[in-house]
């Protein structure tokens, strides 16, 4: 079903609290995600690189967004990346997604975009495990123990039978409670202070280590597991890159951004494919010892799916306000 036209001198205001009201469950989310990146495939959707404005210092003001003509919406999404709000225990950024139809352009909506970075991230690495991961994959390892974490292993959870959790993280309090979550979930957590074994004993490896972060790019890919994957949602932070080659394999969700438009800090390698190409069938996974990797450039298509999901639930639901223009 494609987007309505937009009513034109008003739209519909999505707090966080009405993100949450519409109640979307993890595995909604990677179906959303994964139907993009295979409507990219068939020439319906389509994304371009992200927008960076610097503000001074590692600051910036950013932009990514894609257009899912299959759904008939299109979508932006517009934040400040303020890494050092951290240190003064705040957000690095507070994102807003502005959705359009694609029958007049018009807008339709506004969206506090915080819950949908967390879960459309954790999406990607999903379509990715569910495509390039073993199907009995029961063992994940966590590098970085945050929010991202979280969102991860719940939508991890909706494509694999996890059982058990290894936690690598630079903050003992974040671990201790990640453990607990995971637990929560109805996995065994354990914590572990060697990297190296974390990444032997795991068939899905999930990075998330901050780009600013007192220790980067200390992960070496050769310490995988045979048949392991990793999702690099950190774009290659925590690793090692002259070890890349240790992947049989390496996806992006995005490789004209991935390469075209890296950060410092990311790792840089050659790509053999894209995330849409495997989710399509062209490439992907080829036998069961391959390790391979997927290493995120942070598309802003998988905000514009996830946002088009949340919109439409809020209509179905009448929730959110409407605005004038």
């Amino acid at each position: 079903m494609k987007g309505c036209l937009a009513v034109q001198d008003e739209v519909l205001w999505l707090s966080a609290a009405d993100v949450a009201a519409c109640e979307l469950s993890p595995a909604s989310i990677n179906d959303a995600v994964e139907a993009a990146f295979m409507a990219v495939s068939a020439s319906q959707a389509s994304t371009r690189p992200a927008l960076s404005i610097p503000a001074g210092g590692p600051s910036s003001f950013r932009a990514k967004g894609g257009v899912v003509n299959a759904e008939g919406f299109g979508a932006v999404k517009w934040y400040g990346y303020f890494p050092r709000n951290a240190a003064l225990g705040q957000a690095e950024f507070r994102p807003l997604i502005l959705l359009n139809e694609t029958e007049t352009g018009f807008p339709v909506a506004v969206i506090n975009g915080d819950w949908i970075t967390a879960v459309r991230t954790a999406a990607i690495s999903a379509v990715g495990a569910r495509h390039l991961s073993r199907p009995e994959s029961a063992t994940v390892a966590f590098i970085g123990c945050g929010t991202q974490a979280r969102s991860n292993l719940e939508a991890l959870q909706a494509v694999r039978p996890l059982r058990r959790a290894i936690l690598h993280g630079n903050r003992p309090e974040t671990t201790a409670a990640f453990a607990e979550f995971v637990r929560a979930r109805g996995l065994e957590a354990e914590t572990s202070t060697d990297p190296r074994a974390a990444l032997r004993e795991a068939d899905i490896v999930v990075s998330t280590v901050p780009r600013l972060a007192a220790r980067t790019h200390f992960l070496d890919a050769g310490w995988m597991a045979p048949g392991g994957f990793a999702a690099m949602v950190d774009s290659g932070v925590a690793w090692d890159g002259a070890t890349m080659g240790a992947f049989e394999a390496r996806f992006s969700d995005d490789v004209a951004q991935s390469e075209g438009h890296a950060e410092t800090g990311d790792v840089l390698t050659t790509y053999q494919g894209s995330l849409a190409q495997v989710v399509s069938g062209s490439c992907g996974r080829s036998h069961a010892s391959q390790r391979l990797a997927l290493i995120f450039s942070g598309t802003g298509l998988a905000d514009a799916a996830a946002a088009i999901a949340v919109y439409r639930a809020a209509q179905a639901r009448g929730l959110g306000r409407r605005l004038p223009l």
